[in-house]
């Protein structure tokens, strides 16, 4: 039985109220589990039967025969599928210029109905900024897709509580915030907005949790329901660079990089700090 205000979507996954989200997502996954009547072991088991029961339900493309737009080269419309299975959780690793991006929004215009997607907010470098609403228009015609290019423009559409697709560019996120200082208006606007998905576009930018970019990706992650993420190089150079992205896909699996760099990367803590050695 479901507690503390969980409720289950129609694609069995469960949606957690907003009073628990900070604690939670940021690694303290004891009051979910303890909100949903579970221990935290059968709380992981139950998550991963839901995600095998839903690949085992087919894509929806199976359902929507005609929803995915012509146009789409094999492997796109197979890359189409994979988004569509996963519930738009999970990273996308693909070669630079095979189009992830359209297929994201593919996706997009396939299941924001069935997922109760309203609101999406999508970080993209500065040079794809202004063609991702022209693409949105050919791929996901059913998505209102918006261009924010200046703090000023993402604050007027989150604060007005626009439904559709916000785009931004990892420079709105590479601002250095003191530790104890307010978040920028435009960052608080997209938080208050709590957008139902976050989809990072080449998201190699944010680099480790200490960087301006990693920590304001993860804040944004723990008031999204959904969390997609697209790289061309998915294996970082560095342990932490890595463990961030798995962090901001799933911070329960992930809650910190001390048991991620003991237990996979030969991780040897110091007096003074963690060594990373080979494993």
């Amino acid at each position: 039985a479901l507690s503390a205000g969980l409720t289950v979507d129609k694609m069995g996954w469960f949606r957690v109220p907003p009073v628990l989200v900070g604690e939670v997502l940021r690694g303290r996954w004891l009051p979910v589990a303890q909100a949903a009547g579970l221990p935290v072991e059968q709380w992981r088991a139950w998550s991963l039967r839901e995600r095998e029961r839903l690949s085992a339900q087919g894509s929806p493309l199976t359902a929507h025969p005609g929803g995915v737009p012509s146009g789409l080269r094999p492997y796109q419309v197979e890359g189409v599928d994979w988004i569509c299975r996963s519930g738009f959780t999970g990273l996308l690793g693909d070669d630079m210029g095979l189009g992830k991006t359209i297929q994201v929004l593919a996706a997009l215009n396939l299941l924001q109905g069935p997922l109760e997607i309203r609101r999406t907010l999508i970080v993209v470098t500065a040079s794809v900024l202004d063609n991702c609403p022209r693409e949105a228009a050919r791929w996901a015609p059913a998505v209102d897709v918006r261009a924010a290019s200046t703090p000023a423009q993402i604050s007027a559409l989150a604060d007005s509580a626009f439904d559709g697709a916000i785009v931004i560019t990892w420079g709105m996120l590479s601002k250095k915030i003191p530790r104890g200082q307010p978040w920028p208006k435009a960052l608080a606007s997209l938080m208050r907005w709590a957008p139902d998905l976050l989809v990072a576009d080449e998201a190699q930018y944010a680099k480790d949790a200490s960087s301006s970019r990693g920590e304001a990706l993860m804040e944004l992650s723990y008031v999204a329901r959904r969390r997609l993420l697209m790289t061309g190089t998915p294996m970082r150079n560095r342990p932490m660079e890595l463990w961030t992205l798995l962090h901001v896909l799933d911070p329960i699996a992930y809650p910190s990089f001390k048991p991620f760099g003991e237990e996979h990367c030969g991780v040897v803590h110091r007096r003074y700090g963690g060594k990373v050695y080979s494993s």
